[in-house]
């Protein structure tokens, strides 16, 4: 079972209230805290809505941040957009902490991806050469 598998289980495991079943994480570890902190706000949330349901769908890394996507059943729209903005704040701090390994960090264009998050020994190890900014 590789790392991302068995963080997939840990979230499924520890807030079955918000997820159906275990996901495939795809984004790196760096943000394991972000997406942990978030789902636990996500799971107290849902408690408080007992015959409605907030049921998270994917969690990855796009264009440099993280993206984390829910399905909603019988909410109000002002009880989503609460949620919204717990999710956006979450998505905000990842664009300010490193994908790989959790340090402060700046958005990058590494030679071989389009835009990371990463910090500038990380961004190092991505090869970015003499360009830091990858520009």
């Amino acid at each position: 079972m590789s790392k991302y598998e068995d963080f997939g289980k840990h979230l499924a495991d520890t807030y079955p209230n918000i997820f159906m079943q275990p996901l495939w994480i795809a984004c790196n570890e760096g943000w394991y805290d972000i997406i942990d902190s978030l789902s636990k706000k996500i799971s107290e949330t849902a408690n408080k809505f007992p015959y409605r349901s907030i049921n998270v769908v994917q969690i990855k890394e796009k264009f440099g941040g993280l993206r984390y996507y829910l399905n909603y059943e019988n909410m109000q729209d002002d009880d989503i957009q609460d949620v919204e903005n717990i999710v956006r704040e979450a998505e905000n701090k990842s664009i300010k902490t490193c994908e790989d390994c959790a340090a402060e960090a700046t958005l990058c264009s590494p030679r071989r991806y389009w835009m990371k998050t990463l910090c500038l020994q990380c961004q190092n190890r991505y090869d970015m050469g003499d360009t830091p900014n990858g520009i």
